[in-house]
């Protein structure tokens, strides 16, 4: 079993939401071994602070990545969407926008 010392939440996280409602999440969560050993396990979505979306993962898109993609019909302009990327050993990390 992997310590807390070499597990870590994600360095960043990239949101981008356009005006066809699909919102683009790309979780930087690089690992050493096999993304299935140690990876973002969850990811939840708000909007304006209201869960809209909670996904687990058995896995990660790649070693360096976890990627998804969700269709969120009703975010308008100026709503706040925030995506918080949890690791499957230790650490979350949020980030907040504000739509377009």
């Amino acid at each position: 079993m992997l310590s807390q010392t070499i597990a870590h939440p994600a360095d960043s996280i990239q949101i981008d939401f356009d005006s066809t409602y699909n919102l683009k999440v790309k979780i930087h969560h690089p690992v050493k071994k096999f993304p299935s050993d140690h990876y973002i396990n969850q990811v939840t979505v708000k909007l304006n602070d209201k869960e809209i979306i909670k996904q687990v993962f058995k896995t990660q898109t790649d070693k360096e990545w976890q990627n998804v993609n969700y269709l969120v019909i009703d975010a308008k302009p100026g709503d706040k969407i925030s995506v918080t990327a949890v690791c499957s050993i230790f650490g979350k990390l949020t980030k907040t926008e504000n739509g377009k």
